[in-house]
């Protein structure tokens, strides 16, 4: 699934700096996996320097619990992993699974406006990674994602999703 999204990555790395980099969901990754797949990511991009790394960290990776307080953590510490311009340029990788919940909604709503801000949306890659084991529709899940990101004005390439093939 890697070798795929590399393909992808490599056969658009021309986008001009007023472009959003690529963002992908992936779903049907097990919990344990997604941090090594954003941390492989991360490597892979930098190794095919299709994307400039400012800071100490590559990546960064966060599973969001659904909460707005969590949610607002999240956002400071992305800001203070901007340590040398006002932006993190790199990989935000997030487990969306607890967020996108239904009894979530509301902090669902916010992550989505926040994250779609030019300080993350133009300077960062997002992986958005879905899982099913909460029961959740993953259909409906990715649905509203995407359009909450696009009614968000979020000036982001389309995402493809990827499934994880177990």
């Amino acid at each position: 699934m890697l070798s795929k999204v590399m393909d992808y990555e490599i056969k658009y790395a021309n986008h001009s700096e007023d472009e959003a980099p690529c963002h992908w969901v992936v779903t049907g990754l097990p919990t344990s996996k997604m941090d090594s797949f954003a941390q492989e990511y991360a490597n892979l991009m930098a190794e095919n320097k299709l994307r400039v790394f400012h800071g100490l960290d590559r990546y960064l990776f966060f599973t969001l619990d659904g909460t707005l307080s969590q949610i607002k953590y999240v956002f400071g510490c992305i800001a203070s992993a901007a340590v040398y311009d006002n932006y993190f340029e790199g990989v935000l990788a997030f487990d969306l699974t607890e967020l996108l919940l239904p009894r979530n909604r509301m902090a669902a709503e916010y992550f989505c406006k926040t994250i779609c801000q030019p300080q993350y949306s133009l300077h960062a890659n997002f992986l958005f990674f879905v899982d099913d084991v909460n029961g959740t529709d993953t259909g409906r899940v990715l649905g509203n994602l995407s359009v909450k990101i696009r009614l968000m004005t979020c000036d982001v390439n389309e995402s493809e999703v990827l499934s994880y093939a177990k």
